[in-house]
């Protein structure tokens, strides 16, 4: 099936992960791909069931009495086919890596920030795994991602509360990971660690409490005496296979 290339503008939210489109701001995009592609409808409900279908032997496949396909035109729903679309991404990755980031929150020193793209791609906006067919209105639904459908709650009803369950897990995390004997820089990135952890809440206290949570504090990386403890401890265990078999 032939390839086509066609530009196309689409609606873009005020803020990332946001479902107010409300500033009237949008994007374009160039759809590269079949002409063509056929999606496989639920018949009730109208639900997208399966990967879009675009060779032959896929149209060839049985489909069951609750499913119906529709086959579409890029040139009639490019933002729809840019969705469902799975054949070449190539020019998607290249987007996806080159594009510009923007920190959303600027944290305090030793605290992380939180930075999200600067640039918007259609599937950032639109989730390509929950797409719909109205029957009434003869439209397709496109769901749009917020923070909320992709971490799987409302952060409006995040509290204080559940961010110090976040970092008291965090903080639990730390006991025996440190002993006097390390070396001293290595106590001290622990030490460090910690503190900024017993603090978060004070630290941390005028940002949203979602958004919180997700700022605290990198942990320290593996040190070398924790390898070396483990390679230590490795060579002993080989010790003793060896002498149990002798």
């Amino acid at each position: 099936m032939a390839n086509i290339e066609i530009e196309f503008t689409y609606a873009v939210p005020n803020e990332w992960y946001t479902d107010d489109f409300s500033e009237g701001k949008t994007g374009t995009y160039t759809y590269r791909g079949p002409e063509y592609i056929t999606i496989e409808i639920d018949r009730e409900t109208g639900e997208e069931r399966g990967w879009c279908l675009v060779t032959p032997e896929e149209l060839e496949r049985p489909v069951g009495e609750d499913i119906m396909r529709m086959t579409i035109s890029a040139r009639d729903y490019p933002l729809v086919c840019e969705i469902c679309n799975d054949v070449g991404r190539e020019d998607d990755r290249e987007f996806m890596q080159n594009r510009g980031w923007k920190t959303l929150y600027k944290a305090p020193p030793g605290y992380q920030d939180i930075e999200v793209p600067a640039e918007f791609h259609p599937r950032d906006i639109y989730d390509e795994f929950n797409v719909k067919w109205d029957f009434e209105k003869e439209e397709f639904i496109l769901p749009v991602r917020t923070w909320s459908t992709v971490e799987g709650i409302d952060i409006s009803k995040v509290t204080w509360d559940h961010f110090r369950i976040i970092r008291d897990k965090e903080l639990a995390h730390t006991d025996g990971r440190v002993d006097q004997t390390m070396p001293a820089e290595i106590v001290a990135e622990w030490e460090e660690y910690k503190r900024l952890l017993r603090e978060a809440p004070t630290a941390l206290a005028d940002f949203p409490p979602f958004f919180a949570g997700q700022m605290l504090p990198r942990e320290p990386d593996p040190t070398d005496a924790e390898i070396d403890e483990q390679a230590a401890m490795s060579e002993i265990w080989l010790d003793n296979s060896h002498e149990e078999d002798m």
